[in-house]
């Protein structure tokens, strides 16, 4: 009798709850970059199968990110600052990632960040194994919630001050590199 009357009360307990009265949270996917690095023929510098492969390059390549350094493929496992939600996913720094593009080409990753934290001109800087550098600065802040509380995000990725928010938005998306090898140099 005891669990029947409970049921009964939680059935109760949840029919009186509105609609908006529901807290919920929303996991957003993370935002991040990822760079094609290849050589002027093509050839990946960063793919192992690649006969253009190289590891000095790889070895020599870095970002700099919150006052912090971050070698490639060395994984930063850590909270990149905020990291306070329920899709949780360290941040990693910059990292080859095996499986990064809907071609499967191998890319850079840097990243990933809270989507739905403000970020308000973020800088990171990457400097490449050629000795190259570039720059990237983002913002992505929420600017509402749409009716059923999701939160609704204007976002900017420059590159090098220009705009390539529509790159990286997409699904899969990349940005295509060409650096200079470091072999027999």
């Amino acid at each position: 009798m005891k669990r029947i009357l409970f049921f009964i009360m939680a059935v109760f307990a949840l029919a009186s709850c509105g609609k908006d009265e529901i807290d919920r949270d929303f996991d957003v996917a993370p935002v991040q970059f990822k760079f094609d690095v290849t050589n002027a023929a093509g050839e990946s510098l960063i793919d192992k199968a690649s006969p253009a492969y190289d590891a000095d390059f790889v070895a020599n390549t870095y970002i700099k990110f919150q006052g912090k350094v971050y070698k490639m493929e060395e994984d930063a496992k850590e909270e990149a600052k905020p990291s306070t939600r329920a899709y949780f996913e360290y941040f990693h720094g910059i990292m080859i990632d095996q499986h990064g593009t809907k071609d499967d080409k191998v890319v850079a990753r840097v990243g990933p960040f809270l989507a739905d934290y403000d970020w308000k001109s973020e800088e990171i800087e990457i400097h490449w194994g050629d000795n190259s550098e570039d720059k990237i600065v983002f913002t992505s802040v929420t600017v509402g919630r749409e009716k059923d509380n999701f939160p609704i995000l204007s976002k900017k990725y420059l590159f090098n001050g220009v705009d390539y928010t529509e790159t990286f938005q997409k699904p899969w998306g990349y940005m295509h590199l060409v650096k200079n090898s470091t072999k027999g140099k």
